[in-house]
């Protein structure tokens, strides 16, 4: 069954606090929407009542469709995120988008991702490539270009290896958000969550068109990184940290694993094979890199990674293994 036409967009905007500059020209982005029904929901995990007073709010204040709401608590980037969700989720809304606080979408976004996901079967998202914005400035080359992303390869078990999906670009069937409304403590980020729980019940589907500007600079969460190939190691990579970096790399994702099966979703034969057992050393997370090394090698390094980490985690308890 497919999604079907999407009547009405909610929009998950977490902030904390925000350069006032930069969340003014997010908001006037969404703003801007040839996609014009549209929620959009901003939880607030720092003190906003004096931002939103400021002259240049005004028109974004008398935007009914704008609900502003401040966390009595700091919850941190991801439960913010999942309370942004909730929010949304009180409204009337066919689908849920979720937004950073500082990047700059193009008028067309909400648009092209609602047409596309209108086709694909319930359960699903779509998302979208990204400029990189430094300065004032976009780079040449699009982020999946820039990371080599292979957004081809969004089978469960790859997800649980790594993510492909940002979450600013994210527009999903809201029945994910309603089944799944609470990012379960193991998920590494809400888009890596969402983006496994489409791939186990609808589809992942790449838009292969820049849709808005990530504005990267020093305050990221996470920042777009150069894929600079296979084997090349930065500076401080030395052998204790490596060796460190690739067991906690096999944990996280066994962790994962584990905390989505506990979350009610249900892991394939080949992610249990993967991460919650350890009979077969890593060889087959090795084997899995092996067959992604011709055309989506940022995959086959990540593999190879956990496949040395897991090797190297054998004598650690593993909590639900088979």
């Amino acid at each position: 069954m497919k999604t079907g036409e999407i009547k009405k967009i909610g929009i998950a905007l977490a902030a904390f606090s925000p350069e006032p500059i930069f969340f003014v020209e997010q908001l006037k982005s969404i703003q801007n929407q040839t996609f014009l029904n549209w929620i959009c929901v901003v939880t607030c995990d720092s003190p906003i009542t004096n931002l939103l007073s400021a002259p240049n709010f005004k028109d974004i204040r008398e935007d009914v469709r704008f609900v502003f709401i401040e966390n009595e608590k700091r919850l941190g980037h991801k439960k913010n995120f999942e309370k942004a969700l909730n929010e949304v989720l009180k409204h009337s809304v066919d689908a849920i988008a979720f937004s950073d606080q500082d990047d700059v979408w193009y008028p067309e976004k909400l648009k092209v991702c609602a047409q596309r996901l209108a086709d694909c079967p319930t359960m699903s998202l779509v998302h979208s490539d990204m400029h990189v914005l430094v300065g004032k400035e976009n780079l040449s080359k699009t982020a999946w270009q820039i990371e080599r992303r292979g957004v081809q390869n969004v089978k469960q078990h790859h997800l649980l290896v790594r993510n492909v999906v940002a979450g600013c670009s994210i527009l999903m069937d809201v029945n994910i958000g309603r089944k799944f409304s609470v990012v379960p403590e193991g998920a590494p980020f809400h888009d890596h969550w969402y983006a496994l729980v489409s791939s186990s019940l609808g589809v992942v589907e790449p838009i292969h068109q820049p849709l808005y500007a990530y504005r990267q600079h020093e305050n990221n969460v996470l920042a777009v990184k150069p894929f600079r190939g296979i084997f090349r190691l930065r500076e401080k990579m030395n052998l204790p940290f490596l060796i460190n970096k690739m067991k906690h790399g096999f944990m996280d994702s066994r962790h994962f694993a584990k905390s989505a099966e506990e979350s009610g979703l249900r892991l394939t034969w080949i992610s249990k094979f993967l991460f919650l057992n350890s009979w077969d050393c890593g060889l087959s997370l090795m084997i899995l890199g092996a067959q992604k090394l011709i055309g989506d090698q940022p995959l086959a390094r990540a593999c190879w990674a956990r496949s040395c980490g897991k090797l190297l985690t054998l004598g650690v308890k593993q909590k639900g293994s088979l």
